[in-house]
């Protein structure tokens, strides 16, 4: 199990390298449910609180078990029984023993203005990587965000007092970008000294990241 646990109530959840995602009872350690993937999970997965009795799921595998016949697949469960509500096909991945392929970063759930959306990183190696913003309801695709380098740091969203939303993405290559949630339009960009390999935090207006290698940093950014 290499992503962390989502929790409800006494329900644990979590994905493995085996492509097994399942749900557990913590107070008997006994299994609920459990559903195969088809490839190794590494993403955290998310819940979704829709309203007083629905409770939703997303995850995503990467390519690393099935080798040039996998494919990477991002799909909403229900959290309580384990049934599958939707599936989306990431296009245009390729296995390859190079590059971590697919979805390595944790997804976002849209809250507020984007609360019919979720949010999902694609990395593609040398060919790059695309941030996927998918319809809760359909899983059908609302925008893509394309991005030159790979890119395993988990997006974030940010909110202002009137509930509008902007999701922060940054790639491996330490560039930085500002989106607007709704429509994938890019409001601004930053090149950070270094990589980029964990994901950034926000506390009100200031975005908070660090960077990797010969010219690492902590950054800490204003957001307006």
């Amino acid at each position: 199990v290499d992503g962390s646990v989502a929790m409800y109530a006494n329900y644990v959840y979590f994905g493995d390298q085996t492509g097994i995602v399942q749900c557990v009872d913590v107070n008997t350690l006994s299994p609920v449910w459990a559903v195969d993937t088809g490839d190794n999970v590494d993403a955290t997965v998310a819940l979704d609180m829709e309203d007083e009795n629905t409770l939703s799921l997303y995850t995503a595998n990467t390519l690393m078990n099935q080798g040039r016949s996998g494919v990477c697949t991002v799909r909403k469960l229900d959290a309580l029984t384990g049934k599958q509500l939707w599936a989306y096909q990431v296009p245009d991945l390729v296995y390859t023993t190079e590059f971590e392929i697919g979805c390595y970063a944790s997804p976002v759930v849209g809250q507020n203005a984007v609360k019919d959306l979720v949010f999902f990183t694609a990395t593609n190696g040398s060919k790059g990587s695309t941030l996927f913003a998918l319809d809760k309801a359909t899983g059908s695709l609302k925008w893509s965000f394309p991005m030159t380098s790979e890119s395993i740091s988990s997006p974030v969203a940010v909110y202002n007092a009137a509930g509008n939303a902007w999701i922060v993405q940054a790639e491996s290559a330490g560039k930085l970008h500002l989106l607007e949630a709704k429509t994938g339009a890019e409001r601004t960009s930053l090149q950070l000294e270094g990589n980029v390999e964990g994901s950034p935090a926000v506390y009100r207006d200031v975005l908070v990241i660090g960077t990797t290698g010969a010219n690492s940093n902590i950054y800490g950014i204003k957001l307006e």
